[in-house]
């Protein structure tokens, strides 16, 4: 029989049809000869890589996109016409790079955009990932990808701030990628992120529920800062669109979800299963709304219209609990306001059973005497909840959902305290300090992380009880999701989280027609999430890496997509102070808590009200290790807050000699100039900061790392708003200790010749503040 080469590899060995093993051995010389005639060939010749089958050429081009970066992808475009071809069918991955970003969010480049998208529509058809984050597509850029992007299965448009509710729905409606009737070709779409964009309202979650319907593929949603207090009723959740006949049964569903949950506020519903059948409900099984504003009742129609949530992820939202006046069953009281459900102010303290008060919940339980509506009081009652728990309960953050201590086996948040302690290390040293008064400071420092840790302060009875009543709503609505694996609670008053890893066991056991009082003999409960706590952070990477692995509830598959989107979207979510997670971790010093983050996708340079980034606070704090786990993790170094602070400025004011030297050694790898005053507010340098403190150790520090008598020169002459020097801001402190160093630096060879705004020398401001000793100092260095 004659030899066949393979079609798939020019350079394969001489495959003989039918040829034993002994007939192998018998050729194997003469294949061993053929095999060198090859490759000398192939030296010669070039390997043609277009006359592969166009199956394989699209599986190389969609393996060049899995980065996300296009600029391999647009190479083989321009390779030549059969690779275009090959990649029109390629199933890629695309995201914007940050470069690409800033070009594109500029209005003068605005034609860019519209290039981009008419050119993935035109050249990769088959484009199966799309993350086009924070870009300012329009209704009309949303249209065209969803009319040609049919193989699209996650799309990430969060930070698209110029989207309107009616561009999503009618993306959702028009017969493109985005959604399709069951009668027409199904859509792709499994996973689908919409935060940030601040124009959208809460008819985005109802054309959302809607697309899930019927034989559509979206099994995930994630949105934010929506309000959804008066969702699904029609005022607010009208816009559910799916076309045809597909409107009127989304709306159908809609107005059935909302039917029953207001009974279920009535009475609870027996039994504990959802009231709508699987095939008229929506397909959604992850569900992500961070910073919305959440009703009871709208909760337990999400609950209901989508009984197939695997994932409930709201951290950082408010959930409004319809409390009654004492006496009055059948009036509601004055929904409470977000502060009454926490007394952690702005929630940055991190409390172990919320990590912070996202608001919400609240109520005047104890001080008004409000009752909780019925069916809550039900629950309560059947799950033989306890009215009071002890708050060392309550805040245990490193629990799972069978109350098993964490990895550490101690209290609240207590993993994070070795980290904690080691970051924050013993204070910089000043001056000629003793060695004893050395180590007296460092036990004082360790033992005031240990108290911050481990002694958490307690919210007043009312918000305990406030937080019981929002515990057994997010409880309630578990009881109509039979598949929930996961609740994430984080921000939530708190409270919330420790109530629920008491409330969820018990209703696992009651379910399966147990005791209700013995949670031992349940099946495993819905784990409670709280991204404050590094354990919940832990559980979420390990579930993350699992997701995809095999079929879940019921057979179907969870896309793989879907936890890492839902994941990246919610430790991202933030507190009323807009602090993340990361700003948490950074600040109390775990790094092992903020690397965890990182890896889940926190942002590293998100801000908070005040403009601080999590390097910023774990700079300010002194958490050495927590600065260099970000550091390594991409934060930028000199970001700088709202009041023109930069975390070098801020370490250095503060004294932390070891964040100053973890932060110089970054930047001189990195290559930046942080000498020039224009990086700090107001000009106010690093060694100015310092000057202010007195910290002649950080002063030190910055001089070494100035390089050579130039970079020292710089450093030593650099102005700010008011013509200072770091000499002028030491001679007004009087700090001899300070000058001397300054002056051996070279700091006399401008001791006399630069003045200020007001015309002084370093001297004359030494004189006029009453610092005769420093005045001295510096007329002999200038002598």
């Amino acid at each position: 029989m004659a030899r066949s080469r393979s079609g798939l590899n020019p350079h394969a060995a001489v495959f003989v049809p039918g040829g034993g093993r002994s007939a192998q051995r018998a050729d194997a010389g003469r294949c061993a000869a053929d095999a060198e005639q090859q490759q000398q060939q192939s030296a010669a010749e070039p390997f043609a890589l277009r006359e592969l089958p166009v199956e394989m050429l699209s599986a190389i081009v969609a393996g060049l996109s899995t980065d996300g970066a296009p600029a391999d992808v647009v190479a083989v475009l321009l390779a030549s016409r059969g690779l275009a071809a090959a990649a029109r069918g390629a199933r890629v991955s695309l995201r914007v790079t940050p470069a690409q970003r800033a070009t594109l969010c500029n209005p003068a480049h605005a034609a860019r955009l519209d290039e981009l998208v008419a050119g993935v529509v035109k050249h990769l058809p088959g484009t199966a990932r799309l993350d086009l984050r924070g870009l300012p597509l329009e209704g009309r850029h949303v249209a065209a990808l969803a009319a040609g992007l049919g193989a699209l299965e996650v799309a990430d448009l969060a930070g698209c701030k110029k989207l309107q509710p009616r561009d999503v729905a009618a993306a959702l409606s028009g017969g493109g990628g985005l959604a399709r009737e069951a009668e027409a070709r199904r859509s792709a779409l499994a996973c689908v992120s919409l935060q940030r964009c601040f124009q959208l309202d809460a008819r985005c979650l109802s054309d959302l529920v809607a697309a899930s319907c019927g034989a559509s593929a979206l099994q995930c949603v994630a949105l934010s800062h929506l309000d959804l207090l008066a969702w699904p009723n029609a005022a607010a959740g009208g816009g559910a669109t799916a076309g045809g006949g597909g409107a009127a049964a989304a709306a159908a569903l809609l107005c059935a979800a909302q039917r029953f949950a207001r009974a279920a506020l009535v009475r609870l519903p027996t039994p504990l299963a959802p009231p709508l059948a699987a095939g008229a409900a929506g397909g959604l099984r992850v569900a992500v709304l961070n910073n919305c504003q959440l009703s009871a009742e709208g909760l337990l129609a999400l609950a209901a219209a989508c009984p197939q949530l695997e994932l409930l992820l709201i951290g950082g939202s408010t959930l409004s609990v319809p409390w009654r006046p004492a006496g009055a069953p059948g009036a509601a009281a004055e929904p409470p306001s977000a502060d009454a459900g926490s007394d952690g102010g702005d929630g940055s303290s991190g409390s172990g059973g919320g990590g912070g008060s996202g608001g919400g919940g609240g109520a005047p339980a104890a001080a008004g005497g409000a009752e909780l509506p019925p069916a809550l009081q039900q629950l309560a009652d059947a799950l033989q909840l306890p009215e009071v728990l002890a708050w060392e309960q309550l805040s245990s953050c490193c629990t799972g959902g069978d109350d098993r201590p964490g990895p550490c086996g101690l209290g609240p948040c207590a993993c994070c305290g070795g980290d904690a302690a080691a970051g924050a290390g013993p204070p910089a040293p000043r001056s000629g300090r003793p060695r004893r008064g050395l180590l007296l400071e460092r036990e004082a420092a360790n033992s005031r992380v240990q108290r911050q840790l481990l002694q958490r302060s307690e919210p007043s009875p009312a918000a305990l009880a406030a937080a019981r009543g929002t515990a057994l709503a997010l409880a309630c609505a578990a009881a109509l999701l039979p598949r929930l694996a996961v609740l994430e609670v984080t921000f939530l008053p708190p409270g919330v989280a420790g109530w629920l890893r008491a409330a969820l066991p018990r209703l696992a056991a009651l379910r399966r027609g147990g005791e209700a009082a013995s949670p031992a003999a349940a099946p495993p409960p819905p784990r409670v999430w709280d991204f404050s706590c590094a354990a919940a952070v832990a559980d979420a990477l390990e579930r993350r890496a699992g997701a995809g692995a095999g079929a879940g509830s019921g057979g179907a598959r969870l896309h793989p997509a879907c936890v890492e989107l839902a994941l990246r979207c919610a430790v991202n979510c933030s507190n009323r102070g807009r602090s993340t997670p990361l700003h948490l971790a950074a600040a109390g010093g775990c790094a092992a808590h903020a690397r965890a983050l990182l890896r889940a996708g926190a942002a590293p340079d998100a801000r908070d009200a005040s403009g601080a980034t999590p390097l910023f606070a774990a700079a300010e704090a002194g958490r050495g290790a927590a600065v260099r786990a970000l550091l390594a993790g991409g934060a930028e170094p000199l970001l700088r807050n709202t009041a023109g602070e930069a975390p070098l400025y801020i370490a250095a004011l503060r004294g932390h000699v070891g964040v100053v030297e973890a932060l110089l050694r970054h930047l001189a790898a990195a290559g930046t100039d942080w000498l020039h005053p224009a990086r700090y507010g107001d000009a106010w340098t690093p060694l100015m900061a310092a000057a202010v403190a007195n910290r002649v150790d950080v002063a030190a520090c910055l001089l070494r790392a100035a390089g050579g008598a130039g970079g020292v020169s710089r450093l030593l002459s650099a102005g700010n708003r008011y013509g200072q020097t770091a000499l002028h801001v030491a001679a007004r402190k009087g700090c001899e200790q300070f000058l001397g160093l300054l002056l051996r630096h070279g700091a006399a060879a401008v001791a006399g010749r630069v003045l200020d705004a007001a015309g002084d020398t370093p001297a004359d401001v030494a004189r006029k503040a009453g610092h005769d000793a420093a005045a001295r100092q510096l007329l002999a260095a200038r002598c």
